[in-house]
């Protein structure tokens, strides 16, 4: 996360666009370790820390997360940020998020038995060995690109006020076509 978060970054673009995102207060890098202080969320009114699990998603609150989602990828439709990941990190990551995927998936099973039917870890674990295709997919010239969040299930999102959404944990952040989020979203918290 630290990279989207310089003075001016991310949080500034998304800002101008309507998208919620924590305003950092310092990001700085050295070598291998960094530092990151970002705004408290629990002093924002009505704060809902949202988590993967989430057993509630109605209609309505899918329908606030793909509006949110719209305002971010309209933002950076066919102009992604220049500070997403572009080609030049692409032959990583689905090594990597196949490699996370496996890991999650073992320990939601440990600590959550039971919560993942046998037929949706099945059809996960198939996702995950055919991810590189799956993100040759999204990354496809001919879809327009833009900004994706690239983690776009609930545990990365908060809901305050009257039906607000913000989101966080932009590690994953890519330059895709936005059915990557929407997807992703639908998959992993909506019923």
């Amino acid at each position: 996360d630290v990279e989207a978060y310089p003075p001016g970054g991310m949080p500034a673009i998304l800002e101008e666009a309507g998208v919620n995102t924590p305003k950092p207060y310092c990001a700085v890098t050295k070598g291998s370790r960094f530092l990151l202080v970002m705004e408290d969320l629990r002093q924002i009114p009505k704060l809902k820390l949202m988590n993967l699990y989430e057993a509630n998603v109605t209609q309505d609150m899918a329908k606030t997360v793909l509006t949110n989602m719209a305002k971010l990828h309209a933002k950076f439709w066919k102009k992604p940020w220049k500070g997403s990941w572009g080609d030049t990190t692409a032959h990583r990551r689905p090594l990597i998020c196949a490699t996370s995927g496996h890991v999650a998936l073992v320990v939601t099973q440990r600590l959550y038995p039971g919560l993942i039917p046998a037929d949706i870890a099945t059809g996960f674990r198939d996702m995950l060995c055919g991810f590189r295709h799956l993100r040759a997919h999204w990354s496809d010239a001919r879809y327009p690109m833009t900004l994706a969040h690239g983690d776009a299930h609930l545990g990365n999102m908060y809901q305050f006020g009257d039906n607000e959404l913000g989101f966080f944990d932009w590690q994953c952040k890519s330059e895709e076509f936005c059915v990557h989020d929407v997807t992703y979203f639908l998959l992993s918290s909506y019923p």
